[in-house]
């Protein structure tokens, strides 16, 4: 049996009443289902609070990161693939992800695919959710 595709799967919102989790929930049902193995990385389970220094710039990050950022870079760095979870969030991104995703080296991230799910209650704010995303050329 061939090893299952590890998945991190990044939440965005830290909200009271946030519909994230519904959304983080059949994600996740949907890559199991598919034989994948999902890493949620929920920044209100997570308890990161706000990063003022990341993992990139520590002199020593061994002895300076809290542990759940150096378990977090881990799972980072074997992942497959990433899956962001995203509402719209007055025009931009999420600052809790945005706080959560910037918190590791690009080289984390570097050479695997990336998909984007947002969600929004109005639909023509999802413009602009996935606008904020986009980088510039």
């Amino acid at each position: 049996m061939p090893t299952p595709l590890k998945i991190v799967v990044f939440l965005g919102s830290v909200r009271n009443g946030r519909m994230g989790d519904r959304v983080a929930k059949y994600v996740q049902e949907n890559l199991e289902i598919k034989g994948m193995e999902p890493i949620m990385m929920d920044p209100l389970e997570m308890n990161v609070g706000q990063v003022l220094q990341p993992l990139q710039f520590m002199k020593d990050a061994e002895k300076e990161a809290p542990e759940w950022m150096k378990t977090a870079n881990v799972s980072i760095q074997q992942a497959d693939g990433f899956l962001v979870i995203a509402s719209e969030y007055n025009c931009g991104i999420p600052p809790a992800l945005s706080n959560l995703m910037d918190s590791f080296p690009p080289s984390s991230y570097k050479h695997r695919p990336c998909g984007l799910i947002t969600y929004v209650w109005i639909e023509k704010k999802i413009f602009y959710c996935l606008k904020s995303f986009k980088q510039p050329n």
